[in-house]
């Protein structure tokens, strides 16, 4: 097995990658024991998270692990938790979601989710997927970790120029949507969602929206260890 190395005497010397997945699988584990004694095993686990004392790639495991139980003093810990997220930050349930993800399972998701990736995207030219949004070969080194789960929490924070949706009203009263094309001092040309473009004159245009991007967030569409994954798998993309 790839993820290990054997000692020529027969022992087993985990490598970083395999012992981090099994610190995250006896996080899991204490999320669904029987004994009691596990939810004990939590609460000395957040205390040390709330001291800085956790590696962040087992930050996600400990959590989901800590919500499973039902256990009154661990109930009370994660209501605490979730009380010191602030209500402008977007991103800060899925914070803990940023590293310690499977880059294999994170591609298995870009290709194979019904969340639709490869609908709207494509690594590069020749692969398969959608020239829609934005290619995506390279987004491990144009963006940081932070930037890549905003992207995926809050897609219209920052918009890839062509790539978000306007809205127009005209002076007529008419109201035109769709993607820039390409836009100077006098018309904005205009793609629209069945690939059509239209120019308006700049002269007509009696308001226009901020961009917003088609990308639904996704954190309505996986789960957080789904993110952490795909976040893994897009890091990769350099």
């Amino acid at each position: 097995y790839s993820e290990f190395d054997v000692y020529e005497q027969g022992q087993w010397n985990f490598t970083p990658m395999a012992q981090r997945r099994l610190q995250q699988q006896v996080f899991q584990a204490l999320g669904t024991a029987a004994t009691p004694l596990a939810a004990d095993v939590l609460l000395e686990w957040l205390e040390k998270l709330s001291a800085g004392k956790v590696p962040p790639v087992l930050h996600l495991d400990l959590i989901e692990a800590a919500e499973l139980r039902k256990d009154e003093k661990l109930v009370k810990r994660m209501a605490e938790f979730h009380k010191g997220f602030s209500d402008d930050d977007k991103l800060a349930a899925f914070r803990v979601a940023m590293v310690g993800g499977d880059s294999k399972c994170g591609e298995e998701l870009y290709q194979f989710h019904a969340a639709g990736c490869l609908k709207c995207h494509r690594l590069d030219e020749g692969h398969s997927g959608s020239d829609a949004g934005p290619k995506l070969t390279g987004v491990g080194s144009r963006l940081t970790r932070e930037k890549i789960l905003e992207s995926l929490i809050d897609p219209s924070a920052v918009i890839v120029p062509g790539y978000g949706n306007y809205s127009f009203k005209l002076e007529d009263g008419r109201v035109l949507s769709g993607s820039i094309v390409e836009e100077n001092a006098k018309e904005v040309t205009l793609k629209d969602a069945e690939g059509k473009t239209q120019k308006i004159q700049v002269s007509e245009i009696k308001k226009r929206s901020q961009p917003v991007s088609p990308m639904p967030p996704m954190g309505t569409v996986l789960k957080p260890r789904e993110i952490r994954d795909l976040i893994e798998y897009l890091s990769t993309l350099k």
